[in-house]
């Protein structure tokens, strides 16, 4: 059996040497992402969504996505539709045709969402329409199935790659990049590899903020492992975790 071999995990504060290489070329500019950020104009609350039968986890999602300032805007500006290339039905395009509703300066006080409540198990094949169902799923599915509409005039993830594949409007608003390092404590050789995310799931007791919160994602501590192995090692191995952001400042 090897000896006790030591891993240390541990959360830092993102700095430049935890950021992600520059990707070779970004899908929507950074720059005009910026342009998206705020609201151009003020308004008061909007119209509220019917409930079509259970649809109140659908209804929760939609309302925070149409008032989230780089996705709205970007839906009002026709952004995906103008070069949309499905052949078929887009969620995409579905999802900008409400946001627009929704922020028509005469919108009525209730809309009814029927053509995205239609198009349910377009999200995920688990869904049913009538039956409730969770909204972070429902977020996830949707994201995920935006995100496939938003590379299609692409090509897709399999011909961009997916460092650049979070480069689009969605993954730039909506994502974030995890960075691992694993160090040698024998060797000090480092390893360190970056995986997309859209979310996490924190713990919020104990933190003083939803910023802060992340900061407790692995928090640290030392584990001790035993190995089976033919010949004797004893290894002693440090990683770290570190979130950075994708959204431009």
């Amino acid at each position: 059996e090897a000896g006790g071999s030591a891993v240390a995990l541990s959360s830092a504060d993102a700095d430049e040497d935890n950021l992600p290489p520059p990707p070779s070329r970004h899908l929507f500019p950074p720059e005009s992402l910026r342009s998206l950020l705020e609201w151009r104009e003020i308004r008061g609350a909007g119209p509220g969504l019917s409930n079509l039968g259970n649809t109140c986890f659908m209804n929760a999602v939609l309302q925070c996505l149409a008032y989230t300032p780089p996705l709205a805007n970007a839906c009002l500006d026709r952004t995906h539709s103008q070069g949309c290339h499905a052949t078929g039905y887009c969620l995409y395009c579905e999802l900008e045709s409400h946001v627009r509703a929704v922020h028509q300066p005469k919108a009525p006080r209730a809309i009814a969402p029927r053509a995205l409540a239609r198009r349910l198990r377009s999200v995920s094949r688990a869904f049913r329409p009538g039956r409730q169902e969770d909204a972070h799923e429902f977020l996830i599915g949707l994201l995920q199935r935006l995100q496939e509409a938003a590379l299609l005039p692409h090509g897709g993830e399999e011909q961009v790659g997916a460092e650049v594949a979070q480069t689009t409007e969605l993954m730039q608003t909506f994502g974030g990049t995890l960075c691992s390092r694993l160090r040698c404590a024998v060797c000090e050789r480092t390893s360190t590899s970056y995986e997309g995310f859209v979310d996490l799931a924190l713990e919020l007791r104990g933190a003083s903020s939803v910023e802060r919160a992340p900061r407790a994602l692995t928090p640290p501590r030392t584990l001790t492992l035993t190995l089976s192995l033919t010949l004797s090692l004893s290894l002693s191995l440090s990683l770290s975790l570190t979130l950075t952001r994708t959204l431009p400042q």
